[in-house]
C-alpha cells in the first residue's frame, strides 16, 4: 500500500514521497524539510505566492487535494527547477507530478491524494 495521486502525478511509497519533498525543499531554496510546521519544526512556511512548491510541500501525504486553482502553478515550479537542474534525480518524479497538475488544471479538477 502507499501513495496515490489524482491524474496519475503520483503512485508509490510514502517513504519515497517523502525523500521527494525533502529534495524538493532543499531544491527551493528552503532548507531543510524538518524545521518547518508539521514536520516537526517551527518555523512557518512562506506563502504559496512567495514559493509555489510549498502547495506540495505542506501538503498531507496521505488525504485532501490540491485545488484546481493551485494546479498551475505548482506545475510552473516544477517544471522550472527541473529546467535549471534537469540532471537532479528527483527530476523524473518532479515532471510526472507537474504533468498530473496540468492535467487536473485543463479537467477543472482538484489533484486528489488517495
Amino acid at each position: 500500500m502507499g501513495l496515490d495521486v489524482s491524474h496519475d502525478a503520483w503512485s508509490g511509497a510514502y517513504s519515497r514521497f517523502n525523500r521527494f519533498r525533502v529534495e524538493l525543499c532543499n531544491v527551493c531554496g528552503l532548507g531543510n524539510l524538518e524545521r518547518y510546521e508539521g514536520f516537526g519544526g517551527q518555523k512557518p512556511w512562506p506563502t504559496k505566492e512567495e514559493e509555489p512548491a510549498t502547495i506540495l510541500l505542506n501538503h498531507s501525504d496521505c488525504d485532501g487535494e490540491i485545488s484546481t486553482a493551485d494546479c498551475a502553478p505548482l506545475a510552473v515550479r516544477l517544471r522550472a527547477i527541473v529546467a535549471f537542474l534537469p540532471n537532479w534525480d528527483w527530476a523524473p518524479e518532479a515532471i510526472r507530478f507537474a504533468e498530473g497538475c496540468e492535467a487536473a488544471a485543463a479537467a477543472n479538477e482538484p489533484l486528489e491524494f488517495m
